[in-house]
């Protein structure tokens, strides 16, 4: 059993909130199976929805692949609803709120850090109680949004493959 205090990220939500480096430091060796990006984009970068919605369902038994999708593939992750369409509408790389994010996107063609994908999720209940599609966008909304976004304007600069993590989620924890 994972001790959720201590996976708290120190200071969350203040200007002096722990960095990642010391938050990596002490990442539980029973969790070693999270790689790094999903450390940082997913539990560190959004502790606060993390430790609401996921903490508490079998961290140790998620399991996570590196894969490379397709455009098409992009396309058909499951998602709640529209948000991340919307994203791309402000996909200006000057925007103060995304300048990194939205110039790396359109120098680059593809995603800074890889999204998180369940691919094990037709069937169960999401933490907020709604019932998961088959394939689930689980982290990145903004940078799918984006993604799309560059997708429909055909951008010149988008990439063929894009890297996603697959998340198989423990099954018995969201029935």
């Amino acid at each position: 059993m994972i001790d959720l205090k201590a996976l708290r990220v120190r200071g969350y939500g203040n200007l002096e909130s722990e960095s990642f480096e010391s938050y990596l430091d002490r990442w539980p060796k029973q969790l070693r199976q999270f790689p790094e990006d999903v450390i940082r984009e997913w539990v560190w970068r959004h502790w606060g929805d993390f430790e609401v919605l996921w903490a508490d369902r079998g961290l140790e038994h998620f399991q996570f692949k590196l894969c490379s999708y397709s455009n098409a593939d992009i396309l058909g992750i499951g998602r709640f609803d529209s948000w991340d369409d919307l994203a791309y509408r402000s996909l200006d790389p000057l925007d103060p709120l995304d300048f990194w994010v939205g110039r790396y996107m359109i120098s680059h063609g593809t995603f800074p850090a890889p999204i998180i994908v369940a691919t094990n999720s037709a069937g169960l209940i999401h933490p907020r109680g709604l019932p998961m599609p088959p394939s689930l966008l689980i982290e990145g909304h903004k940078r799918l949004g984006m993604l799309r976004g560059l997708l429909s304007l055909e951008y010149p600069s988008v990439q063929a493959k894009h890297q996603v993590w697959e998340l198989t989620l423990p099954t018995e924890r969201f029935l």
